[in-house]
């Protein structure tokens, strides 16, 4: 079979898949994802997974929001350090809050060592950035070198938390 041919009977079934989607329930529609399978002929099969996306990605966007909202009230501290703005202090609080929030939703499906790692190396370096961008601050090589270690250890770190230690190792 040539690629013109795999093309066309990809289109076919992605077409047969279109019109078993649409003849299905709103409920059951959600469920089902597409996904390239090249094991035999390149043929696109339908799988229900949408669920399993989801809860695989899910953590990680609940840890990203943690680490958005971390440099959030990072960066807010730093502006109103100097004022006395009480809903602005009500804010930043919120963030740092919100923070922690997310970043329990996420450590349910992620190990905490990974999460937590990844959490402070990413609004570390984030808010590195950011003082040095915006606030002027200085970005040394001794803080370059910091941040490499930084991302070595996450690195280290996350290695170490997907591997299941059996008692007795």
């Amino acid at each position: 079979m040539n690629r013109a041919q795999r093309w066309q009977q990809t289109a076919l079934i992605v077409q047969d898949s279109i019109a078993y989607r649409q003849s299905i329930n709103k409920t059951d529609r959600v469920k089902l994802w597409f996904r390239i399978d090249y094991g035999n002929n390149g043929i696109i099969t339908v799988l229900k997974g949408a669920k399993k996306i989801m809860t695989m990605t899910g953590p990680w966007i609940f840890l990203m929001a943690a680490i958005a909202a971390e440099v959030v009230g990072v960066v807010t501290m730093k502006i109103v350090s100097d004022s006395t703005s009480v809903p602005a202090l009500l804010f930043m609080y919120a963030m740092i809050g919100l923070s922690f929030y997310f970043l329990a939703l996420a450590v349910k499906q992620i190990p905490l060592a990974k999460a937590y790692a990844t959490w402070e190396a990413a609004g570390l370096i984030s808010i590195t950035f950011i003082g040095f961008q915006f606030f002027n601050e200085s970005l040394s090589w001794t803080k370059l070198l910091g941040l490499t270690v930084l991302v070595t250890g996450v690195v280290l770190t996350t290695v170490g938390a997907s591997t299941k230690n059996v008692a007795g190792d």
